[in-house]
């Protein structure tokens, strides 16, 4: 038995059927005969039981929760075709079962709306056009939390600032440091940064670069023939290019990338990388950078359907990491709007500060192994260090 809670004028009916194409159909005909014309459809609330999923046919998709504000997912159009929503909680459970609903999700009254059980969205996933539009859909939802972090950090007290910029800075040059590292053999320099890396700041800056975990698929052998292969390090791409594709590494290491600082590196045969902007239709927001060695695949999106032929279950697992990101984003929005202002100032002054203290320590050996033996990239790096430092302050 399915229930749907429609509100009118403050009322809520519940009205309960089984068996139908369309799970709004009867409250909509109890909306006619009242006389009341609702431009919208609540598939679920935040808080309610996750008893299924939904196919929704044409319309737009709105969402909205306690760190949400109410907001159309731009690009979420269904435009005819069929766009399966409400599986994020099914992810998250990992085979348990799932917990109630993150947020409320709306369809416009133009949509068809029918019921899916959660034991078919795995099957139906794997249709390419049901797939890629589910993940189109938790890319928009991800990126709207994204937009609400940003937006956060950006309100917060000066110090929570300086204290993430400075975690952000040295999460960047403790990976930037671990790639002079592997590409000089300097034996000095691995054993500081497995050092630096195991101090908290470090996950600190991680989680405020919002490193996000990465899809793994495993790739058939014969799509090796069809690699982009790199014999020097060179970029796969640059910070505001189109993202008209995504990427699948082959073998070799991949670096996200921008100016003196390394954000993230990709280096599991089968890691997917690049396909939130290209699920977004938007442009890249960092550099890629391939060291020697690489391969890539390069699926746009003609090459992706023929791919996904062989692969059948690759949104499946695409869409299990974006609910893992989302629902990151959503304790971390949570986590920080229950602070009290006053007490998270205080907190954040004291995280300042030992935060400088870090990446003072940190430089400070850096310059110990230069002055034993000059190297020009962590010269660089020091110097680029000291000029975001003194922006910080």
């Amino acid at each position: 038995m399915f229930a749907v809670a429609l509100t009118l004028h403050g009322w809520t009916f519940r009205p309960k059927f089984t068996k139908t194409l369309d799970v709004f159909k009867r409250a909509q005909i109890l909306e006619r005969r009242m006389g009341f014309q609702s431009t919208e459809k609540v598939l679920f609330k935040e808080g309610d039981p996750s008893t299924g999923a939904f196919l929704v046919e044409g319309g737009q998709i709105s969402i909205s929760g306690t760190h949400i504000p109410k907001v159309n997912l731009d690009g979420v159009n269904v435009d005819g075709n069929n766009l399966l929503v409400g599986v994020l909680e099914l992810f998250l459970a990992q085979g348990a079962d799932p917990g109630p609903r993150l947020c409320t999700l709306f369809a416009s009254s133009d949509s068809r709306v029918s019921e899916v059980p959660f034991r078919k969205v795995l099957s139906r996933l794997t249709d390419y056009d049901e797939g890629s539009n589910a993940n189109r859909f938790l890319a928009q939802f991800l990126e709207r939390t994204n937009d609400l972090i940003r937006t956060m950090f950006r309100l917060m007290p000066k110090q929570w600032r300086g204290y993430q910029e400075q975690a952000i800075l040295y999460y960047g040059l403790v990976n930037c440091l671990d790639k002079i590292a592997t590409t000089s053999g300097v034996s000095d320099y691995k054993e500081l940064v497995r050092e630096s890396q195991n101090i908290d700041l470090y996950s600190v800056g991680s989680r405020f670069r919002q490193e996000r975990s990465i899809s793994c698929i495993a790739f058939a052998l014969e799509w090796l023939t069809s690699a982009q292969r790199f014999s020097k390090e060179q970029a796969i791409c640059r910070a505001g290019d189109v993202a008209d594709c995504m990427y699948i590494l082959l073998e070799g290491n991949v670096y996200v990338a921008k100016p003196n600082q390394i954000f993230a590196s990709i280096n599991k045969p089968g890691e997917c990388f690049g396909e939130l902007a290209f699920f977004l239709k938007g442009k890249r927001t960092a550099d890629l950078i391939a060291t020697p060695g690489t391969s890539v695949l390069r699926l746009d999106a003609g090459s992706l359907r023929e791919f996904h032929a062989s692969h059948p279950d690759m949104f499946i697992q695409i869409a299990a990491t974006l609910a893992k990101r989302i629902e990151a984003n959503l304790q971390t929005l949570e986590r920080h709007r229950a602070t009290n202002p006053q007490e998270a100032a205080k907190e954040a002054e004291a995280l300042n500060q030992s935060a400088r203290k870090v990446v003072d320590t940190f430089l400070e050996k850096i310059r110990r192994f230069l002055r034993i033996a000059s190297n020009l990239e962590v010269s660089e790096l020091v110097n680029y260090a000291q000029d975001e430092m003194a922006k910080i302050d």
